[in-house]
């Protein structure tokens, strides 16, 4: 097998190429929501603290919440969870939209629709990872994960720069829409999919019998426990810069949505 088939190998798969199609389409959604939300407080606020308080209620239900989402992905059908879960993210989005376009948005709705959408996105995550193996198997579960990753970085980069030409060519509004209709794509791509779940033998213990066995492991695991503690420092260190990005783009070079 040839180093490129190696490297994409899953994606010979039709189901896999299916989810990761609808995978990256979903995180494209994702970061343009993020972009154009940003841009949207500051304009209704010209408050800086607000900028990281919006992503505060976006992500802290990531750090609180998705332990149970694992747990939930282990009891239910994982494959409806990622079809219903993102679909509250469109209908998130299709509400801001049509509030900035009729004029009536209020920052107060921005906060409820971050949080909602902050609290599937947690659920989601979860799933979303365990559902990878069901669509591969272990055979190709090491390259599906890494396209996976690459998938969501491809969906950093490019998700933004759609948010800029979003914002240039309609506005906030239509961005908004444009951030839905990208969320619609994981449904959409499982829709067609059928797999059967690789489940663990059924348990008798309780959720918070898992999460505190999950939370030992790490704990007592040297590796993974030191790659957490990295991935925390990153986060809260090094990703954080975004949120001032409007303030700094609006304030200090003097831009409007266009220019940012």
């Amino acid at each position: 097998m040839s180093r490129a088939r190696r490297t994409f190998a899953s994606l010979a798969q039709p189901r896999y190429r299916r989810y990761f199609i609808g995978h990256v389409t979903t995180v494209l959604g994702f970061w343009i929501r993020l972009v154009v939300q940003g841009w949207l407080v500051y304009d209704l606020t010209e408050n800086r603290a607000l900028l990281g308080a919006i992503t505060a209620v976006s992500m802290l239900p990531l750090a609180v919440l998705s332990p149970f989402g694992g747990i939930l992905a282990d009891r239910l059908d994982r494959r409806r969870m990622l079809i219903l879960l993102p679909l509250v993210a469109v209908v998130a989005n299709l509400v801001l939209g049509v509030l900035v376009l009729s004029g009536r948005i209020q920052v107060e709705h921005v906060f409820i629709a971050a949080g909602v959408i902050g609290v599937a996105r947690a659920l989601e995550m979860p799933a979303r990872n365990a559902f990878v193996r069901d669509l591969v198997g272990l055979e190709d579960l090491a390259n599906a994960v890494a396209l996976n990753a690459a998938g969501f970085n491809l969906g950093r980069i490019v998700g933004p720069s759609m948010a800029a030409a979003a914002l240039y060519w309609f506005g906030m509004g239509e961005s908004f829409l444009i951030a839905a209709i990208a969320n619609a794509g994981l449904p959409v791509a499982l829709l067609g999919v059928r797999v059967v779940e690789q489940r663990s033998a059924p348990t008798a213990r309780g959720p918070f019998r898992q999460l505190a066995e999950g939370v030992a492991y790490v704990r007592g695991h040297r590796r993974t426990r030191t790659l957490m503690i990295l991935l925390g420092i990153t986060v809260v260190c090094l990703w954080t810069y975004q949120t001032q990005l409007v303030a700094f783009s609006r304030d200090m070079l003097g831009l409007d949505d266009k220019g940012y």
